[in-house]
């Protein structure tokens, strides 16, 4: 987490001890279990520092829409220090561990402008990534869909230290992710086969293993500059150092805007 927000906000030693100390009661959350409610209104913050979560929507028919992964390094539902009433429920995917940050608390880093600069330049990029998942599945045809989120996950777990290689853990079912891209899981596991079969991925136990990185990208029109909304160009080359775009690698340059004709 406070290597995440340091990406966002020039700490000094005492913002990053602050958010430290903020991050000291933690439990862990088994699988499946669900953090916040839609219609609860949290007093604390659930900070995520290990494992996957998510946001989602979930519809009278007992279907669920996937809006948001909440990732090591993220905040499961951010109200800052306000008492927020959620539309959307927060749940762990995999074993998770959390801190819990009570609403006190949470005001007392606010006070801190470096840290609330962080937090606000935090809630930019998930506005962004929400817009981006929004086109990805309006826009983009089944395949592409799923070979996006792949790309989005690689590049967000690789700038928390959590890919090795290529290869990261991925602890989503094909219901986890039929329920992010908006197919069945019919079709979210022939989508699955057919990026197996042009070797652009492969399942290694719980983890996935990028083959082929460009390719992948190419495949969905993958350009993550959408990832560093927020950032000023000092703290996007701070948060990228040490992922070094080679030809295995998928490449960081920001997109381009591209006239209508």
């Amino acid at each position: 987490m406070t290597r995440k927000l340091a990406t966002l906000a020039e700490l000094s030693p005492d913002d990053r001890q602050a958010i430290e100390h903020a991050l000291t009661a933690t439990r862990f959350v088994p699988p499946k279990q669900t953090l916040v409610y839609e219609g609860d209104t949290p007093d604390v913050t659930h900070a995520i520092l290990d494992g996957f979560a998510c946001r989602s929507k979930h519809l009278d028919d007992g279907g669920r829409q996937i809006v948001a992964y909440v990732l090591p390094g993220d905040f499961g539902a951010f109200q800052g220090a306000a008492a927020v009433t959620l539309d959307y429920s927060v749940t762990a995917l995999s074993g998770c561990l959390v801190a819990e940050i009570p609403r006190s608390l949470m005001l007392r880093l606010l006070a801190r402008p470096p840290i609330a600069q962080a937090l606000w330049r935090l809630a930019l990029q998930e506005a962004s990534i929400l817009r981006a998942w929004i086109a990805n599945n309006g826009r983009r045809d089944s395949e592409s869909r799923i070979a996006h989120l792949v790309c989005e996950l690689y590049v967000r777990l690789r700038a928390v230290g959590r890919v090795e290689g290529n290869t990261f853990q991925l602890p989503l079912s094909q219901e986890d992710i039929a329920d992010t891209a908006g197919l069945s899981t019919v079709h979210t596991n022939r989508c699955l086969q057919s990026l197996r079969s042009q070797s652009l991925i492969r399942f290694k136990g719980g983890a996935l293993e990028i083959l082929n990185p460009n390719g992948l990208a190419k495949l969905c029109s993958f350009n993550p500059g959408y990832l560093s909304v927020g950032m000023d160009e000092s703290f996007e080359t701070a948060a990228l150092e040490g992922i070094v775009p080679g030809e295995n690698e998928l490449s960081f340059s920001r997109p381009r805007p591209q006239a209508f004709t």
